[in-house]
């Protein structure tokens, strides 16, 4: 059996409108985190609005007092 402990990470907000490599951010619906790279990779399904479904890969901050999320940096579109 595995358990997983979700906490409150804080939250950013991705300026509407924002493009990474042509494509337009939006419909982010999930993400999860490679350990061995320090990669994350964020799940979009707003396909019926701008694009086809897509994952982007980015980079996660955490403020280092607060252990809060303090930034978002989507990088690409792998594929």
């Amino acid at each position: 059996m595995q358990v997983e402990i979700i906490r409150d990470l804080g939250e950013q907000v991705i300026p509407f409108g924002k493009t990474v490599d042509g494509t337009t951010v939006g419909g982010l619906s999930g993400l999860g985190h490679d350990p061995k790279t320090g990669t994350w990779y964020f799940i979009t399904d707003d396909r019926w609005c701008h694009q086809a479904p897509r994952f982007y890969t980015g980079k996660l901050t955490f403020d280092a007092q607060s252990g809060k999320l303090s930034d978002v940096e989507l990088t690409a579109v792998p594929g």
